[in-house]
């Protein structure tokens, strides 16, 4: 059977779309959680796979002037639940997080 043109690279893509969706939800929601004074003004996986998301938060705190980022490591759990294992940051946007 022949595959038509891009539909072996365009399936993945479209999964991790609509995973994206539910974790950007679940990760802005820890994110205020652990930070209830903060301000997202952008949130992005900056890559992963159908198993990590490395989630990254520019935003800013109440009373502080500095924009800030944090990149937290989700992953995937057996029951198709994500949870975020390795937080890196707060760093200036932009940063480096390779540790």
């Amino acid at each position: 059977m022949k595959i038509p043109f891009g539909a072996g690279w365009l399936l993945p893509i479209l999964f991790l779309c609509g995973c994206g969706k539910v974790i950007d939800k679940q990760a802005a929601e820890d994110f205020m959680q652990a930070h209830p004074r903060a301000t997202i003004y952008e949130q992005f996986i900056g890559e992963g796979d159908s198993d990590h998301a490395y989630m990254h938060f520019r935003y800013t705190e109440a009373g502080l002037p500095d924009r800030m980022e944090q990149m937290w490591l989700y992953q995937r759990q057996k029951d198709d639940s994500w949870k975020a294992v390795r937080k890196s940051g707060p760093k200036p946007p932009g940063s480096n997080f390779v540790n």
